[in-house]
């Protein structure tokens, strides 16, 4: 009984630090055993959702420690307001696509710009496109510019599917401010036996827009990878990596052309700094890096121990600056460039 009572405390006073946080909106409790959760009902999770956010931002609190998020083939989520989707349980809050490729994230914004919707200590798993590569665990479509999507205190294991998707279908400004860029940021997340790609930023069925269209955004910080497919294959936008471990991790060919970063799109911008590379095994004739008709920087970073069939660890074509500064690279058993 005092167990129960101070777990019961201690969810209180995380709920209270996190009304205080977010500080604004409607609150709404979750449970596992709700109506929305409910194979028979006809009202879901996005159907709240899309109901309440349209006039106020909403806080989704998840209290128990695990939910079926297989019982709804996809959950089509639009953006009015700012939505957060926050997990109580302490180690975590688990949402199980129970090895499916149902419950999918497809997250539309309306026409309105500086919207987010924020996951907050979730744990997304067994998630499964069963080799559908137009399936992913989230898809978002972002026309409107300033849109965003943040991670905090996540994990995404055993999943195997691109697991995040940010489409653009238009162009926009080329001297749009970058805060104004859509966003995909993750803090303090993890990342562990997801197969397949894990990040893909590209231009739907307008690929000559990728030359006016740097306007999204890919932010990792503090954030480990392991055991992974490839990371990231970004068309056309910026890519920032801090002070972030990458270790075990094994090439696959699929979309991307390279094991950790495939940056392809004219004058995009790749920054790595203060992270790990570590124990990397390219196969399929996958370099680590491919930068073409981008810029990159990797500054103060430890990488070792990379192996692999393919000639060099970067492949560059037609990149107009390379830089690497203060960086520690030993036990490479291929050519560095």
């Amino acid at each position: 009984m005092r167990n129960i009572k101070f777990r019961s405390y201690y969810i209180y006073l995380y709920i209270l630090l996190f009304k205080l946080y977010l500080s604004y909106g409607k609150d709404f409790y979750i449970t596992s055993n709700s109506t929305y959760f409910d194979s028979n009902s006809d009202v879901y999770i996005d159907t709240l959702i899309n109901n309440e956010s349209q006039n106020e931002a909403i806080n989704l609190y998840f209290m128990d420690d695990l939910y079926d998020f297989s019982i709804k083939f996809n959950n089509d989520i639009n953006i009015y307001n700012d939505i957060n989707i926050i997990g109580m349980s302490n180690n975590g809050t688990i949402f199980d696509f129970k090895n499916t490729r149902k419950g999918s994230m497809l997250i539309n914004y309306s026409s309105k710009s500086g919207y987010k919707i924020l996951f907050k200590n979730i744990i997304f798993q067994n998630f499964n496109s069963n080799g559908d590569e137009k399936v992913s665990l989230f898809q978002m479509t972002s026309t409107p510019v300033e849109q965003k999507i943040y991670f905090e205190d996540c994990i995404f294991q055993n999943n195997n599917c691109i697991l995040i998707k940010m489409q653009r279908h238009n162009g926009c400004d080329i001297n749009l401010e970058e805060e104004k860029f859509s966003t995909i940021s993750l803090d303090n997340c993890y990342f562990y036996n997801n197969r397949e790609l894990l990040f893909y930023i590209i231009m739907k069925e307008v690929t000559a827009l990728a030359l006016e269209s740097l306007c999204q955004r890919v932010i990792i910080n503090n954030s480990r990878f392991e055991y992974n497919d490839n990371i990231i294959r970004l068309q056309s936008g910026n890519l920032f990596i801090n002070n972030s471990t990458f270790n075990n991790n094994y090439s696959k060919k699929n979309e991307a052309t390279a094991q950790f970063i495939d940056s392809y799109g004219y004058k995009n911008k790749v920054i790595v700094k203060d992270s790990q590379i570590s124990n990397i095994k390219l196969v399929d004739d996958l370099p680590l890096i491919f930068i073409k008709k981008s810029y990159m920087k990797i500054y103060n970073c430890r990488i070792n121990n990379i192996v692999g069939s393919y000639y060099h660890m970067i492949r560059i074509k037609i990149a107009p600056t390379i830089e690497l500064e203060k960086n520690y690279i030993y036990q490479i058993r291929i050519f560095i460039i």
